[in-house]
């Protein structure tokens, strides 16, 4: 599996800076199957 960076925001606005910066971030939430997505090639961390 391809590294990738896990950021917990500690506000909204943490959340929207932090994703500002990068391109290819990706808000996830609750219920988000990313990681299942990732091992079945759906989703890649690029």
């Amino acid at each position: 599996m391809i590294n990738f960076d896990y950021a917990k925001a500690a506000t909204p606005q943490s959340a929207i800076n932090t994703v500002s910066k990068d391109a290819k971030a990706l808000f996830i939430a609750g219920g988000t199957n990313l990681v299942d997505l990732m091992k079945r090639g759906v989703m890649s961390p690029e």
